[in-house]
Parts: structure tokens; sequence; C-alpha cells
């Protein structure tokens, strides 16, 4: 039987890029302050059904919710935001597209 170390295998170069550490409270506040508010003084229904992960993001909190519409309003909401967050990263990275394709064609 072959037994080999591959500890060497789990660092890649990228390793660090992607990694969230899921216990910091500030990063579990961030991501569901939101809606433990809105739940927590009755604007949004809390949910009470196990939905597929798969799930449109404006249906899955309809339907995890009980059909409480203010949740499918909040999902789009939170697109809309997410949306405007990421918005000036797309242009950045439009420009350099922009600037990279002129200079290819220039060559």
């Amino acid at each position: 039987m072959l037994i080999t170390n591959h500890s060497h295998m789990s660092q890649h170069r990228f390793s660090n890029c992607y990694e969230f550490d899921h216990d910091d409270p500030i990063y579990l506040r961030s991501v569901s302050l939101g809606n433990s508010i809105l739940i927590s003084i009755g604007w949004i229904a809390a949910p009470s059904a196990m939905v597929p992960w798969t799930m449109p993001p404006i249906i899955g909190p309809l339907m995890a919710t009980g059909w409480d519409w203010r949740a499918a309003v909040w999902s789009a909401v939170e697109l809309l935001l997410a949306g405007a967050m990421y918005f000036p990263f797309f242009k950045v990275a439009e420009k350099q597209m922009l600037i990279k394709e002129a200079n290819d064609t220039n060559e």
C-alpha cells in the first residue's frame, strides 16, 4: 500500500483569496443583521420552511416565509443593494478591458 503525504497540495497559491473566518462576529453580523432586524420587529415573517438552495433569490425567501410578500420585496432590495455595491468594480474591470483591447488593436 502506498501512503503519501498530500499536505503540500493543500497550499494553493490562491488559498488566502477567498477564505473567510466564519467565526468572526463582524462577518456574521454583516451577513445577517438586516434580516434579523426586520424579522425581530415583525416586518418580515420568520422562515418556517426549508427551500432548496437552488431556489431563485426572490422566490426562495417568499416560499421560506410562508408566502410573506415583504420577504420577496426585501430580497429584491438586497439584490439592488448588491448590484449597487458591485457596479463600481464592474466599471473598473470594463475600463481595464477597454484599455487592453485598445492596446491589442494597436499592436
